[in-house]
């Protein structure tokens, strides 16, 4: 009797933690179109519903306020501070979006000659469970030099990431494209059967950097795009634990392996139900072909 109490609580703890882990949530967001004159319509709408989920997302799931004030305070104030800023509340909110449950719905209006654009949201959202782990990293454009830091890439432009180890553990990058559904698997590549790239306690790395540690990484990344503008998102996959990757089949080389978005949704659901130190850090990339047609 007392075995089968057991499963029954570790089935309902299991079953409590899934729950928890999907939400339906609900944000808006009122953009300044004439502050922000720069920006198309079309990019004004992308960025106002940005915004929106960012506001649904820490509404439902808060953000780690202490390690966003600490970082704060490095910068110095300008437009790039502010840009950064930014950066580190969205990657420190403790939730992610994860559909659309409506289509979000766009308001335009004019109040005293200044015109505005206001995006409302539905979506059902996932939460982070481990934003305690300070790994620090950033996207290097172009050169593995420090000083190339950015996230606009010219099409053909390799990529870089410099990653500071806070614990021994286990390292993967993945490149999201969600507009095409698409999901590739920079590292471990395609090859690696053991489907794990290690990584050590204080080291840090420059991933992808073939000039200088070959022995590392054989093959280096380039950023490509055909249209215009194409906006993506890396996402760093980081445990103190070893984890199986994503299933991938095999790309248009063989290094790399693809998966489908909603599958690769699923398996970071997954992975973090079953590992307390799987963590995941994002950021958005936008890669410009100014060869491309209209």
């Amino acid at each position: 009797m007392r075995k089968k109490i057991t499963v029954i609580v570790l089935f309902l703890t299991c079953f409590g933690l899934i729950a928890n882990a999907q939400k339906k949530i609900h944000g808006t967001y009122k953009l300044n179109l004439s502050e922000n004159r720069n920006l198309t319509l079309a990019e004004a709408e992308k960025e106002c519903e940005k915004q929106a989920k960012l506001n649904a997302l820490t509404e439902a799931f808060d953000t780690d306020i202490s390690d966003i004030q600490k970082r704060v305070l490095v910068q110095n104030g300008n437009d790039e501070a502010q840009s950064n800023f930014r950066q580190v509340t969205e990657q420190r909110i403790k939730g992610t979006w994860q559909k659309n449950t409506k289509k979000p719905k766009f308001t335009y209006s004019c109040v005293d000659d200044i015109f505005f654009i206001e995006c409302e949201v539905w979506g059902e959202g996932r939460e982070k469970r481990n934003t305690n782990i300070d790994l620090q990293w950033k996207i290097l454009v172009g050169s593995p030099d420090l000083k190339n830091e950015g996230t606009t890439f010219n099409s053909k432009q390799k990529l870089f990431i410099n990653v500071k180890i806070p614990h021994n553990g286990y390292l993967a990058v993945y490149l999201v494209d969600e507009k095409a559904g698409q999901v590739t698997r920079l590292l471990p590549y395609w090859e690696d059967k053991d489907g794990v790239f290690d990584v050590v306690q204080g080291k840090e790395y420059t991933l992808f950097d073939k000039e200088n540690y070959n022995n590392l990484y054989p093959r280096s990344v380039t950023l490509i795009t055909s249209s215009k503008v194409e906006t993506d998102k890396i996402v760093l996959v980081y445990s103190y634990k070893k984890f199986a990757q994503c299933y991938t089949t095999k790309g248009p080389t063989d290094h790399y392996g693809s998966c489908k978005y909603a599958d690769f949704q699923q398996w970071l659901e997954n992975s973090e139900i079953a590992d307390d130190s799987f963590t995941t850090f994002e950021q958005e990339v936008k890669i410009i072909n100014n060869q491309a047609e209209e």
